[in-house]
Parts: structure tokens; C-alpha cells; sequence
């Protein structure tokens, strides 16, 4: 889900995916301004399994690790360069369009997408492309990279989940560390100390296994990661300067690494307290909200009050007729504005 468009995948071979909403400039693989329900994306053979959107373009992955791209591609987000109209407007790619990721076979596991750029990943490998701004992983030489190029600098290890905002990219990695790129450098999140007894923490490590992240989200420019425990952290980036576009930067722009400030450090939202309000599933939405599923089949909503994140959010538990037993994935976002 993102701000003008949603999309889902489903099992109906041919036809999984499904996007809706506004549907100017391709982002829905057609010319149609407005789509009001769920309608199948032509074009793609077998089951999509991902699917990832930025705010005006869409991201598929298939089953067989196939990346397919629609929408604008302004920032090179696509994955692929296109001719550019010649009344001046943004190129744009209505049907969904392959994107070669290299000569060898690669299967692709996932991907993540935010206004700027796309990344997608296999098992142990990162590939970006679109607008650099320091979160692509790499230096940058001009604006824009036009296709996939393997980020080298990502730890070795199993790619578990992306995660991206317009000026970071966060990895969640089989050795449970949450790597972010960001400024042109990268670095891993150290996340509070466990606020729980020594003795409580080793029974619970015995019985469940370590308190690690075990998803991540984002929203906007503010982050956020679930344990396996259940307790979820947020934190966030600074928002990028609105004068930030094509042509604004020098070709070699770059920060050093010294002047790049701190990332804030995650704070605790939500704590396990018993299997009941215990956390299963969680997403961000926008100003930093949050929206968790527990073990016991609640719904909580956070809001957050004030202007530090994290700091004071308030709970509220969402009352619906479901059984209490009843467990399913949440997903939340963007509000129009």
C-alpha cells in the first residue's frame, strides 16, 4: 500500500496480481486514471508472490524470481532507461516490463520501493537503482543509476527483508542485524538492552530463542522492527530537503563520513507482557503510528503524540466482531493528504 495506490497478490495463475487507485502515469500497468476495486495485472506469466510500490511506480516479483516494473520512471526507478516524450512530461512504462538484473540467472526474493528508487534482493545479494541520495549503497556518479547494480558493501550473510525511504535503506539479516544505508555509508542498529530479568530472559531464550528482529517496516522517513519476542522499536531519518531533485546536485555529491549525524537510537514502543499481548505482526503508518496484531487476536493502534517519535504514543485497542482467535497479517500506511 502507498499513498495513491495499493496492491495485492493472490493465486490465480496469469492474474495474481491486483492493484486499485489512482492510476496516473502507469503506476496500475494501464492508462486508466482510476481504478475503485481490485482489477489483475496483464502480462505477467505465473504467480507474483511481492509486491512493492512506490509512490508513483509498482513492483512485482514472480514466483520464479522475475522482477517486473510500471509507472513513472522519472528517477530511474524502473530498473530500465526509457525514451523520454518529447512534449517534456516524465517517461512512463503502462504495461508491466521486465527488469534484467544481470546475465547470470538470478532469483529474486524480494523488493522494496519508495518514490526515488527500487531495490531487490536474492538469498545474499542487494541490488539498487534510481535516484542516489546516499541510500542506494553505493557512490554515486550522476543522478540517476538506470539498472540494477549489486550493492557491495552489504555484510555477507542471508537477506531476510528491505525496507526504504526515500533517503535510507534498511536490510534485516539472517544474523539478525537491521543494516541501513544512508549518506553514502551504512551502518547497523543497535537496539536497547533487554528491560526484563536475566533469569526471566534465559528461560524465555531457552523456550523461544533469541529477543532479534524479526521484520522490519517503514513509513514516510521513520522506520521500525518487530522481536521475536514481540517488542517493537521505532526510529527514524531526517526528511529529506523538498528542493532535493534531478539536477540539484553536484555529479560526485557526496557527505563525509564524519559530518553524518547519529541515526536516533530505537526506542521501545511496545513490550512483551505475557503470550496474550504478545506481537505477531506490525506496520507504520503515517506520522509515525503504529498498528500491531498480538498473539491473543487484538488490534492495537498507536498514535504518536508530540514530535519525538516514539516518546508518547497512545494505545487504543481496535474493537471488531472477529474471534479473539483469529490471526491474520496487518498492513497499514498512508493516509491521503
Amino acid at each position: 500500500m502507498n499513498k495513491f495506490h495499493t496492491a495485492i497478490s493472490t493465486s490465480e495463475l496469469g492474474l495474481s496480481a491486483k492493484v486499485w487507485g489512482f492510476g496516473t502515469g502507469g503506476r496500475l500497468g494501464s492508462d486508466k486514471k482510476m481504478q475503485l476495486c481490485p482489477a489483475p495485472v496483464h502480462g505477467i506469466q505465473g504467480i507474483v508472490t511481492t509486491t512493492a510500490l512506490g509512490r508513483d511506480h509498482t513492483v512485482l516479483v514472480t514466483a520464479r524470481g522475475e522482477v517486473f516494473t510500471m509507472g513513472n520512471n522519472k528517477y530511474g526507478q524502473l530498473g530500465y532507461p526509457l525514451d523520454v516524450p518529447k512534449n517534456g512530461q516524465d517517461p512512463v512504462q503502462l504495461a508491466p516490463k521486465r527488469v534484467i538484473i544481470s546475465i547470470s540467472k538470478l532469483i529474486i526474493k524480494g523488493a522494496a520501493a519508495s518514490r526515488w528508487h527500487t531495490v531487490v534482493h536474492t538469498e545474499n545479494e542487494l541490488f539498487t537503482f534510481g535516484f542516489n541520495y546516499g541510500q542506494l549503497g553505493y557512490e554515486r556518479k550522476g543522478d540517476i543509476q538506470v539498472g540494477p547494480r549489486k550493492v557491495a558493501t552489504i555484510p555477507p550473510g542471508k537477506i531476510l527483508q528491505v525496507a526504504v525511504s526515500e533517503s535510507a535503506t534498511a536490510c534485516l539479516m539472517a544474523s539478525f542485524d537491521v543494516v541501513v544505508f544512508h549518506k553514502y555509508a551504512y551502518h547497523k542498529i543497535s537496539f536497547p538492552l533487554s528491560p526484563y530479568p536475566e533469569a526471566f530472559v534465559q528461560s524465555i531464550v531457552r523456550t523461544r530463542g533469541w529477543n532479534s528482529p524479526c521484520k522490519i517496516s517503514c513509513s514516510e522517513n521513520k522506520f521500525g522492527a518487530m522481536t521475536a519476542l514481540g517488542d517493537v522499536f521505532v526510529w527514524s531519518y531526517p526528511e529529506v530537503d523538498s528542493s532535493i531533485t534531478l539536477g540539484s546536485l553536484p555529479a560526485n555529491h557526496s557527505i563525509p563520513f564524519s559530518s553524518i549525524p547519529a541515526p536516533d537510537k530505537p526506542r521501545r514502543v511496545w513490550a512483551y507482557g505475557g503470550d496474550r499481548t504478545q506481537a505477531i505482526d506490525f506496520a507504520l503508518g503515517q506520522n509515525g503510528s503504529v498498528i500491531l496484531l498480538t498473539k491473543g487476536g487484538h488490534v492495537y493502534i498507536g498514535t504518536n503524540k508530540g514530535n519525538s517519535l516514539g516518546r508518547n504514543i497512545k494505545w487504543q485497542r481496535y474493537e471488531c466482531t472477529l474471534s479473539p482467535f483469529f490471526f491474520c497479517g496487518i498492513r497499514y500506511c498512508h493516509v491521503l493528504r
